[in-house]
């Protein structure tokens, strides 16, 4: 799959970037939300958007709020973050292509998480199921 990672925590983009690459994704960093929007020509690039809530210049929201004012389908997005926001979300997580994922995390939950949406992509055994559990980095 394709995937967009957002956040503006370089660690979480290298750690997620280089876990997600050796399970066969193609991995893009953003460090900003206003970063991702100005190379962002169509979301329909990206497969999945890992996208972090809290960041300067424009929020995970802002990005969210904007990718679905410009575009009638609806992006997969999985929210990241290390403050609890569940209430705050519950709105955007009312579309079936939203999700949450709390920080921190292992690589284990993050593809526990990405399997949920793997199958409207593939119809094969899933690559991230079939990889090793033996990584529990909590990022």
């Amino acid at each position: 799959m394709k995937i967009a990672v957002v956040d503006d925590e370089p660690i979480i983009l290298k750690l997620i970037s280089r876990s997600l690459h050796k399970d066969g994704h193609h991995v893009k960093a953003y460090d900003s939300g206003v970063d991702f929007l100005d190379n962002y020509n169509h979301y329909l690039q990206y497969d999945i958007i890992l996208l972090d809530v809290m960041m300067p210049g424009k929020t995970g929201l802002e990005v969210f709020d904007e990718l679905f004012a410009k575009f009638e389908e609806k992006p997969i997005i999985i929210f990241i973050s290390a403050f609890d926001f569940s209430g705050k979300l519950s709105r955007y997580l009312e579309y079936p292509n939203v999700d949450y994922l709390p920080k921190p995390f292992t690589i284990r939950e993050l593809r526990r998480i990405l399997s949920k949406f793997e199958s409207n992509f593939f119809k094969s055994e899933s690559p991230i199921e079939s990889q090793s559990s033996s990584q529990e980095i909590k990022l």
